[in-house]
This record gives structure tokens, sequence and C-alpha cells, in this order.
């Protein structure tokens, strides 16, 4: 087994609000929201990893890399 090897981190489609209510726009974090569901308006969860890609095509590297720094620190700090 490779010790560096990201492990699969879920995160709920419906905590992504709240965690980037803070620093990014509500119109923003609706594209955001529009984004990860993408054709599967049913889907309960996302693996961080997924999220990068599905963001590429709208977001500015910039923006993608505070939504994944807040989406991490969130998992890394559960509250």
């Amino acid at each position: 087994m490779n010790p560096n090897a990201l492990e699969p981190q879920a995160i709920a489609i419906t905590a992504i609000r709240p965690i980037l209510s803070n620093d990014i726009s509500k119109n923003k974090i609706d594209r955001i929201m529009m984004a990860l569901r993408g054709n599967d308006p049913d889907r309960t969860s996302i693996d961080l990893t997924e999220i990068r890609p599905l963001l590429l095509e709208d977001f500015s590297d910039g923006d993608i890399n505070r939504i994944m720094m807040a989406l991490k620190l969130s998992q890394a700090n559960p509250n």
C-alpha cells in the first residue's frame, strides 16, 4: 500500500453551501452547486478529488483553490 496515496474524502453536497458561505458570494456558490450536481440532482455526496475537475471550466484557479481550501479545512476541523 502506498502511504502517500490519497484516501477518498467524501463530503455531503448539502454541507458545501454552509462551508463556503463565509468566503464566497451566493451567486458563485449557486454556480458551484450546479456544477457539482451536474446531471445527477439526487447526488448526495462527492469526493473532494472530483470537485476541481468539475469546476475548471467555469472558475479561475484562484477561486478553485479557495473553494478547495475551505472544504479541506472543514474536513480537518469538523465542528
